[in-house]
């Protein structure tokens, strides 16, 4: 049976971890805010971003930090879903999702990359609106062991082929989370899920109990998938 577990993207608060760097992924990196990643609601208010956009480049700026993990081997049948809003603001082009997730340690220690890439062309308009990397998930990029006490490191941008001006949404003080789809501009909580073990249909996210601070997953025997329910 898999293991989901779901983290939200506050908009304030401290990271767990302070001294990671931007993935170089980020061809057009802003000054680094660094946030925690959490599994339960922390009710910041959703506020946006207004990056301006370069032709070609992958802007990011957002680290979202989680707290000190369990022992787990990822593998290339683990998966990632995410579902935030987004809005062309300019009304001229196309802008797409992008994300990095990596597994990181000590001061500034790349343990592996979960994913770096950017979702399917989805043309929108100038209302923030659902969008997400793939349907129903990405797949994980590589597999590797994650140690005691490394943290998942996960990033949010937006990549465009043209220059333009667009806003991403996070915070998390909704009672409802987006859902999965391209079509909510309610302002729900933006998510990203992570799947451990073959994709699954009986989601365990916050409301099985995950506490805020609580590892991906009970700790578990290395190389196991363990159920949480």
């Amino acid at each position: 049976m898999s293991v989901i577990i779901r983290h939200y993207f506050p908009y304030t608060g401290t990271a767990p971890h302070t001294t990671f760097t931007l993935d170089a992924f980020w061809t057009d990196p802003g000054s680094i805010i660094r946030l925690p990643l959490v599994t339960t609601k922390t009710s910041t208010a959703m506020t946006s971003w207004n990056p301006g956009l370069g032709a070609g480049l992958y802007a990011g700026k957002y680290q979202w930090v989680s707290p000190h993990q369990a022992p787990y081997d990822w593998s290339l049948l683990d998966s990632i879903k995410i579902q935030c809003r987004i809005a062309d603001t300019a009304n001229d082009t196309t802008i797409l999702l992008a994300l990095s997730v990596r597994v990181m340690y000590g001061t500034d220690t790349v343990r592996g990359i979960l994913y770096q890439g950017k979702g399917t062309a989805y043309t929108i308009d100038g209302t923030l609106r659902n969008i997400n990397m793939g349907v129903p998930h990405v797949h994980v990029q590589n597999a590797f062991s994650m140690s005691q006490d490394d943290h998942i490191v996960a990033e949010l941008g937006l990549y465009t082929d043209l220059n333009g001006s667009a806003l991403m949404s996070f915070g998390d003080d909704s009672a409802t989370d987006l859902g999965e789809n391209l079509t909510d501009t309610a302002a729900y909580n933006p998510w990203i899920e992570f799947t451990m073990g073959p994709y699954g249909p009986s989601p365990i996210g916050p409301a099985g109990g995950i506490a805020s601070g609580q590892a991906l997953g009970t700790p578990k025997m290395r190389g196991t998938i363990q159920s949480e329910a």
